[in-house]
């Protein structure tokens, strides 16, 4: 159900998207988070993934680290460690004379190696983040300065894992190649990236998606499926050139004349644009405001053009 909600907001701009997405799903699938986010469970990280694929309308072999940067979506981890910690703190600030907080009081005096409790798991989150002078349940807290304690490192941790997944040089899974090897040289910081923010067709947002994250239908990505090395992933019109991103987009002659009127349309945007070199184009062209309509729709058109092609070999 949770997934079919999601599915359904596919052809709304970013912001709109994200909002119904945060006001419908989050609540669902984040429902008794106090009590058990403090994991986060790989289920609980699907359902945002599938949403975040959905929108930019790329398949579910695009590497997380993509979708991730480019939505630039608030970490799952964050939204459960501020709903753990603004419990915590709710206990902390409740009346000694309740019911609740006497269980809270003997929980925590409990709370040890041999006993990981609730408790336990919250201390030992303050314990990570050399925060301990932080957890104390004898005076109120105030829970607006503990969450952005703990929850900013919570964050920090996830863009420094991002980055390491955007610059490994192997696939997380088997023995190939990381899908980011173009995604990488034009992704420096994890924020939205302009194309989401554009009002685009789910047709042209997802062909630039593709291209950008390593996963368009081309040999180089194909090849994958057919245990090719990389030097026998060529294309199919001027072999033994290997089909990957820069030589769809910048090399080949079959979508020559789709690419002409988006370089000239670069050239007026960026002055130094002819002399960059081909990949410095490609990123440009793939990643920058200012052209990305042009780019998303010159992407769909190259990627139905070499369908067509082939499907008449």
């Amino acid at each position: 159900m949770v997934i079919a909600k999601a599915k359904s907001f596919g052809g709304l701009p970013y912001r709109v998207f994200y909002k119904l997405y945060e006001s419908i799903v989050c609540p669902v699938i984040l429902y008794g988070a106090p009590i058990w986010g403090t994991a986060c469970y790989s289920c609980i990280q699907a359902v945002q993934h599938r949403a975040a694929r959905y929108f930019l309308n790329v398949g579910k072999y695009t590497p997380v680290a993509a979708i991730s940067g480019d939505t630039a979506w608030y970490p799952m981890e964050c939204r459960l460690w501020k709903s753990v910690l603004n419990h915590w703190c709710r206990f902390v600030n409740m009346d000694s004379n309740r019911l609740n907080k006497r269980i809270f009081n003997w929980c925590d005096a409990k709370s040890s190696n041999s006993c990981r409790n609730w408790n336990y798991r919250v201390r030992m989150q303050f314990n990570k983040y050399n925060l301990q002078e932080n957890y104390q349940i004898l005076r109120p807290v105030e829970p607006r300065l503990v969450c952005s304690l703990i929850v900013e490192k919570v964050y920090d941790d996830f863009v420094q894992k991002w980055h390491t997944d955007l610059n490994r040089t192997s696939a997380r899974r088997g023995t190939g190649g990381n899908k980011l090897r173009t995604y990488r040289q034009m992704k420096k910081d994890f924020q939205v990236e302009p194309y989401c923010l554009e009002i685009l067709s789910r047709k042209h947002r997802g062909a630039l998606a593709k291209f950008r994250s390593g996963t368009a239908p081309i040999k180089v990505e194909t090849g994958r499926y057919q245990n090719l090395d990389l030097s026998e992933r060529v294309c199919f019109h001027c072999a033994p050139c290997v089909e990957d991103e820069e030589h769809v987009l910048m090399l080949c002659p079959l979508y020559e004349d789709l690419r002409c009127n988006l370089l000239y349309e670069a050239m007026l945007i960026n002055p130094d644009f002819e002399s960059y070199s081909n990949l410095q184009k490609m990123c440009f062209l793939l990643s920058d405001s200012r052209i990305v309509r042009s780019s998303a729709r010159v992407c769909t058109l190259v990627l139905e053009r070499r369908g067509n092609l082939l499907s008449r070999m």
